[in-house]
């Protein structure tokens, strides 16, 4: 006779050896309990590289969860969670094995329709009460039940129907089997709580503050997104910061109660609430608001004062704002950085007052057009970019100017061979952040290059998007249409950058020619051109290698023999480039010394954090070659004769420069000065409330929030890509 376990059994002592696996994270111990195609395409990465944001540092456990609808079982791989990173990772088993994964982008059949949550908080203990009325949608071969997810410290502790009928539910880790109603569409009610108290990486109450933002407080299926509303309540003297628009804020018996109503369906919630300070600004019958307790006065309002322009511009480039304004959460609460919320902001101290345009873009990048986060990062792509866009083309200042001084240089990471910019997505670890906010921001700046008529198809992007889906890079190119289908294959499906050699640079008969030569896959790249004929600099664009081969060749039409060809003389293109750079203040302050004038010294503190750790002197130095010189030239006639030489002219508190003058109260200018007896040093003048945003110049000058409103660059005319004929 074969005596033979029970199935339950086996069932239980492969969970609990899969626990003792995951804690030690020991993948090889895992893999002997798993299905050889988990195996083979290494589905247990997860354990050693972790994701993202920082998901699996802490350690690993495993549960197990019945299914509420059928004889299914799972084994959750479950830790501590944070936003947009990997989730807790889902496999079905069967009898002693690890048979499939359950993708969190695997919706088993159903959809969240919309959310409705009323939440308190017991500060005292950190705990978060949740009631989350949920309307559900079943999907063609939906089976019996659905999956939702919440964050592993909240727990179940009830599901009723619409009839207040108890609904069959099983609980493992954050993941939720709930057995599904036969209808098409359904609402329950979930009840659920949990301590919060995840300081410096997702949720945490703390005192008089309680932030859910961060934290997987609401029931997720695919992270598909949904419009919501919320029921907070708070003590009295508290503030509810939530998405949406408010519709309500009353007191009654010592507590406050505020609704907020969200009609744009986003994937990631954020609520907030605390005894915070506020300040707010009027414009364009939008209201602009900053909520700290950590932040002074003056910096609230000037941030608030920094937030109309970033949005004007942005609506009028990607289309209209859709709430009523936007606002900036400032908080020791987060972990750090910052996370958008669309209609608002969170921060950790430190960051604003500043002219930031990338969590204000994620209105329409990330909340307009909704990223899961599972597959790429490609909202961050594009918030960044549209940052770099702002800063170029932002309507505070000279365009023409800004658009050199500000351009990104694209750094070529290593870590872009590892991963393209479509796969990129949290469970691809650390690349994922290195790809998503570096090389795709950079693909995007590239593709401003080779088809001027970007900006009109971002915009329609946003107008045509999808009701209540997530959206891709898949998503963007079907709005630019087939003839950017080389573009996509090329830098966003294509793992890596270009890299190439220009050799056999000439100029004959009327025209400047050239090969190109790839190290690995072909490009094809639309580049500036810096031509320097008779001593004056001419600048054309050219397309390198149109065919994507391996070795091709360019021409140029010049009339002139030029003394200097410089191929992408304003850093754009995305490669390795080699080569002393141009003249740049951002540089200059690196290794700069400083001397501040008696009666200068207010003028040093827009300049204070770009000298690190040089100490500043009030003693002249007799040699000024290398010293960054704080004077009021005024007063000083050798600094007003070399501020002359650059086109600075002071008299009193005002400084004119090439037509445009500002008040040295309220705006501050620095410029590099050749010397006469060879070198250069630089001079700053005047005040700012925020570090002045110097970019690539040379000569700049700037409004009392540090933005950029006149400057001088030079080219780069040094390196692989420059050449003397």
């Amino acid at each position: 006779m074969v005596w033979a376990l029970p199935v339950c059994l086996l069932q239980v002592n492969a969970v609990e050896q899969l626990d003792t696996f995951a804690k030690a994270r020991d993948i090889k111990g895992i893999e002997s309990l798993a299905a050889p195609e988990l195996v083979k395409r290494d589905a247990f990465r997860f354990l050693q590289r972790g994701g993202a944001y920082g998901v699996g540092r802490y350690p690993w456990s495993v549960v197990r969860l019945k299914d509420a609808g059928s004889d299914k079982q799972y084994a959750v791989f479950t830790t501590r969670l944070t936003n947009e990173d990997i989730g807790e990772q889902v496999f079905e088993l069967k009898g002693e094995k690890l048979e499939r994964e359950v993708d969190e982008g695997d919706n088993m059949g159903f959809q969240v329709k919309r959310w409705d949550f009323d939440v308190s908080f017991r500060p005292e203990t950190k705990q978060a009460f949740i009631l989350a009325e949920t309307t559900f949608h079943r999907l063609p071969g939906a089976g019996q039940s659905l999956q939702i997810r919440l964050s592993p410290h909240y727990h179940m502790g009830k599901v009723t129907d619409s009839s207040g009928a108890e609904v069959p539910f099983e609980q493992g880790g954050g993941v939720v089997s709930i057995k599904a109603a036969s209808t098409d569409t359904f609402t329950y009610t979930l009840n659920y709580s949990g301590e919060v108290n995840q300081p410096g990486f997702a949720g945490n109450i703390q005192g008089d503050e309680a932030m859910l933002t961060e934290d997987y407080w609401y029931p997720m299926i695919a992270r598909e997104p949904a419009p919501f509303s919320i029921v907070a309540h708070v003590p009295e003297e508290w503030a509810v910061v939530a998405q949406g628009r408010m519709e309500s804020d009353q007191v009654a018996s010592g507590v406050r109660t505020v609704k907020y109503v969200m009609d744009v369906p986003v994937s990631y919630l954020s609520l907030s609430a605390g005894k915070y300070k506020v300040a707010q600004v009027e414009s364009g019958g939008k209201t602009y608001r900053v909520w700290s307790k950590v932040m002074a006065d003056q910096a609230m309002q000037d941030q608030v004062n920094i937030l109309p322009a970033i949005f004007d511009y942005y609506s009028e480039t990607f289309g209209a704002n859709p709430f009523r304004g936007w606002g900036a959460l400032v908080t020791r609460l987060y972990s750090g950085g910052a996370l958008e919320a669309y209609s608002f902001a969170t921060y950790g101290p430190g960051w604003l007052p500043a002219n930031e345009g990338h969590e204000t873009a994620h209105t329409w990048f990330g909340g307009l057009l909704v990223n899961t986060y599972l597959k790429s990062f490609w909202n961050e792509s594009f918030a960044d970019w549209a940052d770099g866009l702002y800063h170029r083309r932002g309507p505070i200042g000279n365009r023409a100017e800004k658009e050199v001084a500000s351009m990104p240089a694209p750094f070529a990471d290593p870590s872009y061979n590892r991963a393209s910019c479509a796969e990129a997505g949290a469970e691809a670890g650390p690349v994922a952040s290195s790809v998503g906010y570096g090389k795709g921001a950079d693909v995007l700046l590239q593709m401003e290059q080779e088809f001027p008529q970007m900006l009109s198809w971002v915009k329609e992007w946003v107008q045509e998007r999808p009701a209540q889906r997530s959206s891709n890079w898949e998503d963007f190119e079907k709005v630019c249409g087939s003839q950017t289908k080389w573009f996509f294959d090329q830098w966003i499906r294509g793992k890596g950058y270009p890299k190439f050699q220009c050799t056999n640079v000439k100029w004959a008969k009327g025209e400047v020619t050239g090969n190109v030569s790839f190290t690995g896959s072909p490009y094809r790249l639309t580049t500036d051109v810096l031509l320097t004929v008779n001593g004056k600099n001419q600048f054309k664009k050219v397309v390198l290698n149109p065919d994507r081969v391996q070795t091709s060749s360019f021409r140029i039409p010049c009339a002139k023999k030029p003394s200097m060809v410089a191929l992408d003389p304003w850093d754009r293109l995305l490669t390795d480039r080699t080569g002393a750079d141009p003249d740049r203040i951002a540089e200059f302050f690196g290794h700069a010394k400083c001397y501040v004038a008696a009666g200068s010294e207010s003028w040093l503190t827009p300049w204070r954090s770009l000298l690190g750790r040089a100490n500043p002197v009030n003693t002249m130095p007799s040699k000024l070659d290398g010293w960054l010189l704080i004077t009021d030239p005024s007063r000083d006639a050798q600094a007003a004769k070399l501020l002359k030489s650059v086109g600075f002219i002071v008299k009193g508190n005002k400084l004119t420069y090439d037509g445009t003058t500002i008040d040295l109260n309220a705006g501050c200018a620095i410029a590099m000065v050749a010397l006469p007896d060879g070198g250069k040093c630089a001079f700053a003048l005047g005040k700012s409330r925020i570090t002045p945003e110097v970019g690539k110049c040379k000569l700049g000058l700037f409004d009392v929030y540090g933005r950029m409103l006149r400057a001088v660059s030079d080219p780069r005319t040094k390196g692989n890509l420059a050449f003397k004929l």
